[in-house]
């Protein structure tokens, strides 16, 4: 064991932090874990404070969570080392390297900025909310909250860099934990840069948004098993790209929820759970509610939640969403994770084992059961929804629930015509309609 404490520094106490099921609850698809001498790490590669990709690790101990950072990407002029020599890298240190099964492995870097990383590391899991605190409020107010999160302590919702959020969303469409994993996996490998071979895993940088704006980029994740997310990632990239580019994500964190949301629904494949998504995980909305079918099935047993609509209506979304926020308030986002943290199977039985060899078996097996296309009974938008959309009257939109209403009729129609991006193309609309929402809704601000 005191091999492994080499480097490690003091980031949070256990009670703080899960990193289990913070780390493999679906808010980030790109950590891994593995055994390193006797013992669980977790490592990722993560975009810092000064735009560099580094790679962390963490350990979860009884007591306490140690992390380090670990020695970036060996330069190619390394790779022919056949025996173990001192080189020197471009910043003026040296180390130690040895080439092992054509690949180097590679030893912690020395704490040369550990005041930064941490600082970083703190940001990334938000360790300035008081997590307990929070759990203290929520059981009070909530007896179902109280009952099921007593072995979920610790869950914390991440602040992610929001171009890798988003384009991890966007390939959350009708799919799982493990496949999107192993989705990110690819995509990271085809258009990243190589970092670093940590523990026998072989860390890549995510992609820039002008790497996924190429014309090329579209027919080649297709290649991959992307199916029609392919398309969703490609003209989301070339919008962004005219858009200002990560500065687009940006300015968005500083709107207000409903419009942050309004604007994240002009990206193509972004419907109103995946713009909740981001807003919660990368853009600081801790009040947005990220709703599916699951955490449908979550309020109506839970909560004896019933609605109208048998399916998960643009009304029966907002009604949640109030629901919600009514009993948990502005980090309602945050109690709705852990809920569905608790839901989830794989923590309900057994610790994840999340391992890209894994990972590759658990497509196979979902290719089998799974068609990669929207079903098209699911895609269609009916006439009388577009019609009902555009028969509101923005200026008889005097209140905020109005509003509201609004802004959720809207994120559904672009939704649907997101989810049937290969038949229809409502982008022109889509944009149309969210100018005159935000024309509308700064006519009743001001």
């Amino acid at each position: 064991m005191e091999g492994l404490n080499k480097g490690f520094k003091f980031l949070c106490l256990s009670k703080d932090l899960d990193l289990e099921r913070t780390l493999f609850g679906g808010q980030s698809f790109r950590w891994i874990k593995s055994e390193l001498q006797n013992e669980l790490i977790y490592s990722s590669v993560l975009k810092n404070f000064e735009g560099h990709f580094k790679i962390y690790s963490l350990v979860q101990r009884d007591e306490n969570i140690l992390f380090r950072r670990e020695l970036e990407s060996l330069t190619a002029a390394t790779q022919g080392f056949t025996k173990k020599e001192n080189i020197k890298l471009e910043d003026g240190n040296d180390f130690e390297a040895i080439r092992m099964e054509k690949s180097i492995n590679i030893k912690e870097e020395p704490n040369i900025e550990g005041d930064k990383d941490l600082n970083f590391l703190k940001s990334y899991f938000q360790l300035n909310v008081d997590i307990n605190e929070l759990f203290n409020v929520w059981s009070n107010a909530d007896l179902n909250f109280r009952m099921k999160s007593q072995n979920f302590k610790g869950i914390r919702v991440l602040d992610q860099h929001p171009v890798e959020n988003t384009f991890s969303f966007i390939c959350s469409s009708n799919n799982n934990i493990s496949r999107i994993t192993l989705m990110i996996s690819k995509m990271a490998k085809k258009y990243g840069k190589f970092i670093g071979k940590f523990n026998d895993v072989e860390f890549f940088s995510f992609p820039e948004i002008q790497d996924l704006a190429k014309d090329v980029v579209e027919d080649e994740l297709r290649e991959l098993g992307f199916g029609y997310r392919a398309k969703y990632i490609f003209k989301s990239a070339k919008f962004l790209m005219n858009n200002g580019g990560e500065d687009f994500l940006y300015n968005i964190k500083k709107l207000p929820y409903f419009e942050a949301k309004v604007e994240l629904l002009k990206l193509t494949g972004v419907g109103p759970k995946v713009a909740d998504c981001i807003l919660l995980m990368s853009l600081g909305k801790t009040e947005a509610i990220p709703i599916d079918c699951h955490v449908w099935q979550i309020v109506t047993r839970d909560y004896n939640f019933k609605s109208k609509s048998k399916s998960l209506s643009s009304a029966t979304y907002l009604e949640i969403f109030e629901m919600f926020y009514k009993i948990f308030g502005v980090y309602a986002g945050w109690a709705q994770n852990i809920l569905f943290c608790a839901d989830l199977r794989q923590f309900k039985e057994k610790k994840s084992k999340r391992t890209l060899s894994e990972l590759e078996l658990d497509e196979i097996e979902t290719k089998k059961n799974i068609d990669d296309k929207v079903p098209l009974e699911n895609s269609i938008i009916k006439n009388e929804e577009i019609e009902d959309l555009e028969n509101i009257k923005m200026e008889d939109a005097k209140k905020e629930n109005d509003i509201i209403s609004y802004s959720v009729k809207l994120e559904k129609t672009i939704d649907l015509a997101n989810e049937n991006g290969e038949v229809f193309d409502l982008f022109s609309k889509q944009r149309e309609y969210a100018n005159k929402f935000l024309e509308s809704r700064a006519r009743y601000l001001h």
